[in-house]
């Protein structure tokens, strides 16, 4: 269409993954061990490179509970990354997305109500 043309990201909009997911946790000793591996579908060819297995493992230690360390595979890539929470509002994340490009944020979290 022509709309296609103009803007060939458009039909980035449209499409969409599918998942089949298996998650469990663990609490060997009082840390928090959680595992997922899932099976993406992506139906659409710009996305098909991160068709396949994917899954991820986090460790939360017993003596940081506000801690937790994040590793994953995307199918592509492998991603690493941490995120803490500290005095209950500050949570700050940090990460390497395939091992090379560093990404982090911070936020000020509070409950309304």
């Amino acid at each position: 269409t022509q709309g296609d043309t103009l803007f060939p990201y458009t039909t980035l909009f449209r499409s969409c993954n599918y998942y089949i997911v298996a998650t469990k946790h663990f609490k060997p000793l009082g840390h928090d061990i959680g595992v997922n591996l899932a099976y993406r579908y992506c139906p659409t060819t710009y996305s098909e490179k991160w068709e396949g297995v994917v899954g991820g493992i986090t460790w939360q230690p017993k003596w940081v509970p506000d801690l937790r360390v994040i590793a994953e595979y995307t199918g592509n890539e492998v991603n690493i990354g941490v995120d803490c929470l500290l005095w209950k509002h500050l949570f700050l994340q940090g990460g390497l997305q395939n091992g090379k490009y560093f990404s982090g944020g911070i936020c000020f979290q509070m409950n309304l109500f």
